[in-house]
């Protein structure tokens, strides 16, 4: 994972198919990689030497939705396996994060430009050249204006809650990876699996170094464990990072106190 985001030119589907391999290991990528080139090969070879955007794109969502069955899985939406690329291929069912990192690295491989929407509760697409035109491949595909967005927002919170245009700003890629890995978080921590939980943290401070919160979070996690050295070592590197003003100063000494147990704790088991 670091080696693959050393490289300035690092793909979302690279990058979450070894996010995938929490669920297994030894399973190969490149297969599916290759199956990404195929159905962008598929889908050029059948486009006319001239492509008016919007058609293509209406082309694209077809081939996509109904043609290759991409949809999203509604009856088991917080199953793991949605959250993982190489599952929501064989599977063609996934959460719209996936899905849509499906689309995009399609898409990338013909020139078409969708850009990555995460909205909070529903991630989208934004086609690139025509403003205001967005994507939703869980939906099979369905085209909305920025209204539709919000309406969409709006049925996940309710109609009181407030939508901000600025959930619409297209996102980085490594915004998007951290919001696959987060929601894998998720996931995990309503299980109570606290070792998956630890390898996403540690996959997401390769991405975010400065996540100086996801260290308290997994020294928790360590302590929980009875990983005690581990813990202390977060625990640590985190009261070095807090602020030395007032607001902090109950946190610290908590951090403190906890942190002379641990150090009892290692002593006791060295």
């Amino acid at each position: 994972f670091r080696e693959l985001l050393s490289n300035p030119d690092w793909h979302l589907d690279e990058a979450a198919l070894i996010v995938a391999k929490l669920e297994d290991p030894r399973f190969d990528s490149t297969p599916y990689v290759h199956k990404l080139d195929r159905l962008a090969a598929e889908f050029d070879r059948r486009l006319p030497s001239k492509r008016n955007i919007e058609t293509v794109t209406d082309h694209f969502i077809a081939f996509m939705s109904l043609e290759n069955g991409f949809i999203g899985d509604e009856k088991d939406y917080f199953n793991p396996s949605n959250s993982y690329l190489n599952r929501v291929m064989d599977n063609r069912k996934g959460i719209p994060i996936t899905l849509s990192i499906i689309y995009m690295e399609v898409a990338r491989r013909i020139h078409l430009p969708l850009l990555g929407i995460g909205m909070p509760g529903h991630f989208l697409l934004q086609l690139g050249g025509p403003a205001g035109v967005y994507i939703d491949p869980f939906y099979g595909g369905d085209k909305l204006t920025a209204a539709g967005c919000q309406a969409r927002f709006r049925r996940i919170y309710g109609e009181t809650a407030h939508f901000d245009r600025r959930f619409l700003k297209p996102l980085e890629k490594k915004q998007i990876l951290g919001r696959l890995i987060n929601n894998l978080k998720g996931i995990f921590s309503r299980k109570g699996d606290a070792y998956k939980v630890i390898q996403l943290i540690d996959l997401y401070l390769i991405l975010n170094p400065d996540a100086t919160y996801e260290l308290l979070e997994r020294g928790l996690l360590y302590r929980q464990m009875e990983c005690f050295k581990p813990a202390l070592t977060d625990l640590e590197t985190y009261l070095s990072r807090l602020t030395t003003d007032d607001s902090a100063a109950d946190e610290r000494q908590k951090l403190l106190t906890e942190i002379a147990a641990l150090k009892r704790l290692t002593l006791q088991f060295h």
